[in-house]
């Protein structure tokens, strides 16, 4: 869905643990730029948050639940701001 994404982890270990995703957003005026420049700030938003369990395997039905949030929620993002 987004090929030249990169992404960063952060680890918090405190229970209970949760996965959170947030997207980058250049702000330099012009829609469709994703390469930041000098003077250019970045927006943080949050794509999508939930308990680390929905994406286990052996939860398979919640996981695929849980893998169509996620995904919806990309689609909408890159609706948005695309």
């Amino acid at each position: 869905m987004f090929p030249n994404a990169e992404f960063e982890t952060h680890c918090k270990n405190k229970y209970p643990l949760r996965i959170t995703l947030h997207a980058k957003v250049v702000d330099n005026g012009e829609r469709g730029d994703s390469d930041a420049k000098d003077g250019d700030t970045t927006t943080k938003i949050m794509i999508w948050s939930g308990d680390q369990k929905r994406l286990f395997q052996k939860n398979a039905a919640l996981r695929t639940e849980c893998m169509k949030e996620i995904r919806g929620c990309l689609e909408d993002f890159k609706e948005k701001y695309s």
